[in-house]
Order: C-alpha cells, then structure tokens, then sequence
C-alpha cells in the first residue's frame, strides 16, 4: 500500500503532466495556423511577384520595341538643327542652334542608355561581330567629346599604338558608348591639367589582340574606399564561355564567393611596371590565369599566384630558357651547402620527381624571349601558408629561404617608418632569425633589404623574396589574406624587375663645354605639356646650350626635359632650341637606354638642307652666325633611314607670340616660295593679312589688338595650319 503523502505527491505529478500536455496541443494547434497563415501569405507574395515580374517583362518589352521610333525622333531633331547650323546665321541664332544641337546630343544619350538598359533586362541586347576600326571609333569618339562643354585649360589627347591592327571584330557601337561615358565623366569632373584616352595592345597573334582602353584623367579622383567600393562584387560568376579580365593597374574585390565555371576564363594581366588585383574574401572555385609579363634581361624570383600546375607543363607553354640540359627555372635547397643550394630542372623529366608548384613557395625563372609567364589553376587556399626551415647554422650564419606572394594582388611587405602592424614583416617577425629579420627583394637587379626603417613596400603578384629563419623548430610563414591590397597609389611596389623608361639624351659640344637635354617616353604622356612631367629650363641665359620645344603649344619655351608618348615615335619632330655663336664647330651626339633597338635617331639642318643619323655617330656642324632659339634644328625617330625629301622629314610648324605685338613662325622650309598669314578675331572679323618669303624663323609685327581669343591661319606649300592665339 502506498503511503498518503507519495500518492497526493504522484496525483500531483500526474496533474500537471496533464496540464503540460494540454498547453503542448494548444501550441501544436497554434503552429498548425501559423504554418497555414504562412503557406497562405507565401502563395499571397508569389502571385505578386508574378504580377511584378510580368509588368517588369512589359515595361522593358516596351522600351525595347519603341527604341528605334525615339531614337529616329532624335536623329530627326539632331539633324534638322546640322542643317539650319550650315545656313548663313546671325550671332545669335548660331548660337542657339549650337545650344539646340548640344542639348539634343546629352538628350539622346540619356534615351540610349535607358533604352539599352531596358533591352538588357528584356534579354534583347546582343554584342554585335563585324568588321570596325578603332582608329575610326576613337575619331567618332573625339568629334562626340567636342560638343561637350570643356574647362578651360583642360586638354583632351587621344594616343593609338604603332601596331594597332586597321581592322578587327567586335562592336564599334557598344565600344563607342563605353568609351563616351568614360570621357564625358572625365571631362565633368576634370577643371585643370589633361584627359588622355590611349589603347595599348597587352598581346597579340595571328588570330587574337588583347587591347586595353585608358582615359586617365587630372580630376578630382576618388578616395581609396570609393575606389574599393566601384570595384566591389558581393559574388562573381563566370559562366562556361564567359571572359572576365582585369587589366593592369585595375582590380576586382569580391567580398562573398568567386566561382569560374569549367572553360570559363578569368585572367588578371600585368605590363612591366604594373599588375592588376583580384582579392576574393570568400570561397574560390574554378580556375584563373596570371598573366606576369616580364623581360629576358636577367632571371627574376617568381611565385605561383594562380594554379599548383605541373613546373614542367610550366616551362614549356611559357618560352622558359633552357641551358645545356637544364630549364633556366630552379628552386632553392636551402639544406644543401652553400653554393650548391640552386637546383635547376632537367629538361622533359619524369613529371613526378619534378613536382608542381607550392604555394608560398618562391621559384628562379627566366624567359627565353620578352612576354608572359602565365600561371594556370586555382586560387590560393584560405590563409595560405609554407613552412620554413629553423636556422640549423651557427649564430652568425643564415638559412635564407625563397618563399613568395600567393595572391593574385599585392601584399603589404613592410609597415614603413610608423612600425605598424599590418605588414608580412610584422606578423612574421617572431619567426625569423633576429639580426636578419627583414625581407630580401630584388630591385632594379640588386637585391633590397625591406624593413621598418625602409619606406613601405608593397610586394606585387607572383614576386618572390627572401627570408632568414630563425633558430628552433620549423615554423609556418604566414600570408594573412587581410594584407592583400591593389596596386597603390603610393608607397613602392616591387616586381620582379623595373624598367626605366626609354631615355634619349641629346648631347651638344663646342670642345670646351658640353650640355645636354633629355627626352624621356612613357604611356601615358603627350607630345604637348604634361604638367609634373616635363621640365622648363632654369637657366636660358647661358650663351652656349641646347634645348627641346613641345611638339605641340610649344609657345617657346625651352625645356630640360620633356616626355613624349612611348607609342608612334616617327610622329615625334622634336624642335631643338641651340644657342651658340658664330664660327664655333658644334658637335650633337646622343646616348640611348632601354631605347627600342629598331630606332635610329636623325638631325635635319634645315639652314644646310641635310640630315644625318647621329643614333651611334657625333655630326659636326660649323656656324656661320649666332644662333639663338628653334628653327635651324629637328631631331627625329625612325625605323628607317630618312632623306631631306623623304616625306617622314617634314617640318614642324610651330606658331607663337613672343610678345603682345609679335608673331613667331618657326619650321617653315627656306625657298624662294611664299607663304601668308592671316588673323581672325574670335567673331570671324579679319585683323591681319601678311605674305612672305619663307625662311625658318619668321617675326610678324602684330597690330595693336584688344585682349581675346583669336585664330592664325598659315598656308605654305598648299598646307594649311590654323592654331588659337591668345592676347592677354
């Protein structure tokens, strides 16, 4: 028999697990309704996404079947306001018929790209394949951007490769509507300085051209996290036939997850001094390429940012130097002794006792020919990391192990002056032997302590360096993902090799002094003034000197130095401004560096009527009086020998005020044939007209002029040259 207090104890228990189950079937009939109150609000939601999505697929098909009768309206208005602009107009309606044009130009831009906007979600936009050029599409690019309203000051400077094909395929339209949206941007956000919209071709077969398109501009620019911000993906899919490519100097940040579909082709590229970025915070799938372009001038430590791909597969796809039986490609055994601790890789070996590459791992590589190593493979693992060695030698000595970057960006090496610690050379520091804790890179073919008393470097995709374990067991090197950047702004950033830029030195001797003025070539300067660039001279008083003048708006000044474009040297007519007296032998020669070696350099004498190559050779030229200034010598570059009449020797003409009151011809070839001038006043009303002989430099005495804008037409030879004169 169970005593009474157990019993009310076990009543008690037994009540309220009655009560427990009462309140679990009234929330079971309360989820029941939630559940249904969902299920029902779900198919609520679905009807109106429905209804949503199929007003969205109007709307665009809409716009999309309506886009040729907008765009025809336009065409009408734009072309009627071209054919009133051609009749004989007043001040006045010229000027709102200008108005008309440029308001009705920005308006069908607006409508085109909404309408292709419209397409693109209606599934009707395709790229078109057919015959175009891009010499064409850059002229029609240039007479578009001349309807816009530029800053005054600003200069806006087109510049094509020698080499660019006459024709390719692709679609002339969407490369035009690319390029104008660039431009008009850099041209409403640029109130000083240039706009400069140049191509480059990165490589180029029978078959393919890889062109990159530039528009660099002097305007107000954008901070680094805007920068980071345009550039940011939350994911990026490539999908089996798509292309991606990140050119140098540009960069992707994918904050999620990149995944590349099999046959799909993401490729970061680089040039000489420049590399792109791809910073994948999330998972990566798929394979990418690099592409590293680097010279056969000496080998370079490399690093395997993209692929642990078989060396040998590597050697022979990328033109890698073979010596005697060896690929000129080896790692470092640092457990070798000294002097024996290279190993390079015999040519065609068993591909398993030759490996693939690691990543972290730092490589000895030299290309047989300039161009690309290309590393083919997957992304670095998460946190990539390779184990060093412990200094196994005595105090005093080293164990130095070539490891190297595994992203396809750019890794903070060192902190700078500030000590910092965001850098390799900080999270690392423990790990490496104390006397020796620095990172060993090689610049400029010398190798480089970084450290933090060195300003802060920033180590480029695929660079390989040096470090000094410490003593101990081994330890693993680290490569946080958090230090990877793009390309910066400042700081230094090392590659595998720097290239000076192509330099000609232009030298001028009277056998008791010798002085000299420097042309320097880069990608992304002008033939007219490039401020920060070039270098008017100090001193112009000396008697006895040699400088240069722009090609274009030299309004004569003399220059130490000055930067022309690296594309198209044999349009470059540089004038040369010499001073010196009468009846001193005058001696010019020059000295070239990284100069392309097809080039000649050439110096015409208009006064002597000759030119001599003086790329290797001095020329000697005997003065019959002073000369002060432009207009006796050109200098010249050319492929080919040139002659006096040869049509790659024509002059320069160059036209200038030196004073309020005094016009300067400079260029014109001496003859007995005439040339004239004319002068115009902004409103077309004519304030000079002058005819003479012509000779190299011609001084016309201007009339006293009021302060304006005015235009100078020179006819000589049958050509004519018109250029704005301002009177200040």
């Amino acid at each position: 028999m169970i005593p009474a207090k157990i019993e009310d104890v076990l009543l008690h228990n037994r009540t309220n697990i009655y009560k427990y189950v009462d309140q679990l079937y009234q929330k079971r009939n309360d989820i029941f309704f939630i559940r249904r109150e969902i299920v029902a609000q779900n198919l609520e939601l679905e009807r109106l996404r429905k209804i949503a999505d199929k007003a969205n697929e109007e709307k665009s098909c809409f716009f999309a079947m309506i886009s040729h009768e907008i765009k025809n309206s336009l065409n009408c208005i734009l072309g009627y306001s071209t054919i009133i602009s051609s009749e004989k107009l007043n001040d006045n309606l010229t000027e709102h018929v200008k108005n008309l044009s440029s308001a009705g130009t920005k308006l069908k831009t607006i409508v085109t790209n909404i309408l292709d906007l419209s397409c693109l979600e209606a599934g009707k936009l395709a790229l078109a394949t057919e015959l175009l050029s891009l010499k064409e599409v850059m002229k029609n690019c240039e007479k578009e951007m001349e309807q816009l309203e530029l800053n005054e000051g600003v200069k806006v400077v087109y510049i094509l490769p020698e080499n660019l094909p006459e024709f390719i395929l692709g679609d002339a339209v969407r490369i035009q509507q690319i390029l104008a949206n660039l431009i008009s941007n850099a041209i409403k956000f640029t109130k000083k300085g240039s706009i400069k919209i140049s191509l480059k071709i990165i490589s180029q077969t029978v078959n393919d051209v890889k062109i990159v398109f530039e528009v660099v501009d002097t305007g107000i620019g954008m901070s680094k996290e805007q920068h980071l911000g345009i550039f940011e993906q939350t994911d990026l899919h490539v999908g089996a036939t798509g292309t991606f490519y990140v050119a140098p100097t540009a960069h992707v940040y994918v904050t999620n997850d990149l995944n590349v579909v099999a046959n799909g082709n993401l490729t970061v590229s680089s040039g000489s001094a420049d590399s792109g970025s791809l910073i994948v915070k999330g998972a990566a799938t798929g394979d990418i390429s690099y592409e590293r372009y680097i010279t056969t001038a000496n080998a370079h430590l490399i690093s395997a940012p993209a692929g642990l791909e078989s060396i040998n597969a590597f050697a022979g796809a990328n033109s890698v130097g073979v010596a005697s039986t060896n690929y000129q490609i080896a790692r470092y055994d640092n457990s070798k002794a000294s002097g024996s601790r290279w190993e390079s890789f015999t040519v065609s070996p068993d591909v398993t006792t030759i490996g693939n590459f690691a990543n972290g791992k730092g490589y000895l590589a030299r290309r047989s020919s300039d161009g690309f190593f290309t590393f083919n493979g997957a992304m670095k693992p998460t946190g990539a990391t390779i184990e060093i060695p412990q200094n196994a030698i005595q105090a005093t000595g080293h164990n130095w192990t070539l490891v190297g970057n595994p992203y396809p960006s750019f890794l903070s090496a060192n902190s700078g002056a500030s000590g910092g610690t965001t850098s390799l050379l900080n999270v690392n520091l423990s790990k490496l032997h104390t006397p020796f804790a620095y990172i060993r890179v090689l610049i400029n073919n010398a190798f480089v302590a970084l450290n933090f008393a060195t300003p802060a470097h920033y180590l480029a995709p695929g660079q390989g360096f040096f470090v000094d374990p410490a003593f101990g067991t081994p330890s693993d090197f680290v490569f946080p993902e958090n230090l990877q950047v793009p390309q910066p702004a400042t700081g230094t950033s090392t590659f595998y090799r720097t290239v000076a830029p192509p330099t000609l030195t232009i030298n001028l001797s009277n056998g008791s002094q010798t002085t000299n003025t420097v042309l320097k070539y880069f990608s992304n300067t002008t033939p007219g003034l490039d401020v920060g660039w070039d270098a008017g001279a100090f001193d112009t008083e000396a008697d006895f000197s040699i400088h240069t003048h722009l090609i274009e708006e030299g309004n004569g000044i003399d220059f130490i130095l000055q930067c022309l474009p690296d594309s198209n040297y044999e349009a470059s007519v540089v004038p040369l401004s010499v001073k010196a007296t009468a009846n001193e032998v005058i001696t010019f020669s020059t000295a070239l560096d990284n100069f392309p070696a097809d080039l000649k350099v050439f110096l015409e004498d208009k006064e002597a009527k000759t030119i001599t190559e003086i790329t290797s050779d001095s020329h000697q030229v005997t003065l019959d009086a002073n000369v002060s200034g432009i207009g006796r010598f050109y200098l010249y570059t050319s492929g080919s020998a040139l002659g006096i009449n040869d049509p790659n020797a024509l002059s320069v003409l160059n036209i200038y005020k030196t004073t309020n009151r005094n016009l300067r011809i400079t260029g014109l070839p001496e003859s007995s044939g005439k040339a004239s001038v004319k002068m115009y006043s902004i409103t077309g009303k004519q304030v000079l007209s002058n005819s003479f002989v012509m000779e190299n430099v011609k001084d016309i005495v201007l009339p006293d002029l009021s302060a304006g804008v005015y235009i100078v037409q020179l006819v000589a030879n049958g050509d004519e040259q018109t250029k704005k004169l301002i009177i200040e």
